[in-house]
């Protein structure tokens, strides 16, 4: 096996344990696609899939930088929100200068995400919107550097 191809591959499946261990994700290459960014079509890099869906009231959170300064904001990361249930319809935002965002108006219901931005990792998983999510339940999403 070629000793390049080989400590790139160790370098991925590291950075992998790393975020699981830290974030409870999977990391995902581009040859296995999650659905939501084959209907988005913008997952870069490493794609970070959350294990469990996030519990929330509704489409809200923020998106950080992660690494040396995890308070920084990320801002103009695209959320996408993909749903309900199997639906493709497709609800968008960008992040606003504090790395906040919010997509008003979608009903109760389990969704799929897409969170990226140039230069970043991809994030992405499933949110279910529910009147009875405690309501300081929000997304927190953190980018890391990718391609």
């Amino acid at each position: 096996m070629n000793t390049d191809r080989s400590s790139w591959m160790f370098r991925r499946v590291a950075e992998c344990a790393i975020f699981i261990a830290v974030l409870g994700a999977q990391c995902l290459s581009q040859g296995a696609l999650p659905e939501v960014c084959r209907l988005s079509e913008h997952c870069f890099g490493m794609i970070h899939e959350l294990a469990d869906p996030v519990l929330v009231r509704s489409a809200e959170g923020d998106v950080r930088l992660s690494g040396a300064n995890p308070d920084q904001p990320m801002r103009g990361a695209t959320v996408e929100v993909f749903g309900p249930a199997d639906s493709t319809a497709k609800h968008s935002t960008e992040t606003d200068a504090h790395g906040r965002f919010k997509i008003e108006g979608l009903p109760p219901g389990d969704y799929r995400f897409d969170v990226w931005a140039s230069g970043f990792n991809s994030v992405v998983g499933r949110l279910t919107i529910s009147k009875h999510a405690l309501r300081k339940n929000k997304l927190h999403i953190e980018m890391t550097l990718g391609v």
